[in-house]
């Protein structure tokens, strides 16, 4: 079955359906578009509906959206499951992808873009492979005028960072009291790993499924220099 994989780097949706295609045991290839050009490749190239990513190739077919993807995924494939089989831990599941998606992602977005945009020296860092041809070091270099549009197109300011940073213990937070109540069970084998954020405890593992929220967190924890650019709007 070959898959291809196109997403943008450092997208959580986008690191998020690789943890789930990997622990489907699906061979990929991923390919990283360049930001704001991918609008156009995914929408008139591909015709798509949204002009967003990630977009999933397989069979001949082209799926959008990283909960789409993922019932695509248990279609194809539908061992390891990426949901619970009870109908009621499946609708637990499913709202923690859910706030994952509309509630978190935001966020850490523009708190990612707003500090690589006043401090660029986190930019290599999210560039782990070529895009559209271009090599990661190059990619690095030519980034800054793309982040500058991702702030002002994402609605990225002072004001907001703090509210983001102010918000960020009670998002934790939540996600612990899924842990605690086994909607992200840290026990179970078919879980994708969480990580700590900003140098706390490793907070458990949870399903591919509300892996936005994971992978949302585990961009953050793994880029201490980000916390330095902060310093400077308080």
């Amino acid at each position: 079955m070959r898959t291809r994989l196109y997403g943008l780097p450092g997208s959580h949706p986008t690191m998020a359906v690789q943890a789930m295609l990997e622990r489907k045991g699906i061979e990929f290839t991923r390919i990283d578009l360049v930001p704001f050009l991918s609008r156009v490749i995914v929408r008139r190239g591909m015709r798509l509906p949204e002009n967003t990513v990630p977009v999933m190739a397989v069979g001949g077919r082209r799926v959008q959206g990283s909960r789409n993807i993922a019932r695509e995924l248990d279609r194809l494939r539908p061992e390891p499951p990426l949901f619970p089989g009870e109908p009621e831990k499946r609708l637990a599941v499913e709202e923690a992808e859910r706030w994952g998606e509309e509630e978190l992602q935001h966020p850490v977005r523009q708190l990612s873009l707003w500090a690589m945009h006043t401090n660029p020296v986190p930019i290599r860092s999210y560039m782990e492979r070529s895009i559209m041809g271009v090599p990661p070091p190059i990619a690095a270099r030519l980034a800054p005028p793309f982040i500058g549009r991702g702030v002002r197109v994402n609605g990225t300011s002072d004001g907001a960072v703090r509210a983001n940073l102010a918000a960020i213990d009670s998002m934790l937070e939540r996600v612990d009291q899924w842990i605690a109540s086994a909607v992200l069970d840290g026990e179970n084998e078919s879980a994708a790993p969480l990580v700590s954020v900003e140098s706390r405890r490793t907070v458990g593992s949870g399903p591919p499924t509300a892996s936005i929220s994971v992978q949302t967190w585990e961009t953050l924890g793994t880029k201490p220099v980000l916390h330095h650019s902060f310093q400077s709007i308080f």
